[in-house]
């Protein structure tokens, strides 16, 4: 699990992003000197860039939860938050 939140923590940081665009880049210039190598480059880059998006989703997702707002598509019961409990 270590591993796990040190992965998590540093996509959360926006570390993937500050190596993402730039190895995209720079696989775009090797690109016109090497194919093989700037395309693995630009794709490790977009990996990085990818990554960084789905870890902070999921991030917010798990905060939205933890905070008790309703997601969408989440079903509240009325009768927990203070909905009408008058019985008749």
């Amino acid at each position: 699990m270590a591993i796990i939140e040190a992965v998590k923590n540093f996509f959360i940081k926006g570390r993937g992003v500050l190596l993402g665009f730039p190895l995209i880049f720079l696989g775009a210039v090797l690109f016109t000197v090497h194919k093989i190598l700037g395309l693995v480059t630009v794709t490790i880059g977009i990996v990085f860039l990818t990554m960084s998006d789905y870890v902070i989703e999921n991030e917010e997702e798990s905060e939205d939860e933890v905070i008790g707002r309703e997601l969408p598509g989440a079903k509240i019961d009325e009768n927990e938050i203070g909905g009408d409990n008058r019985q008749e």
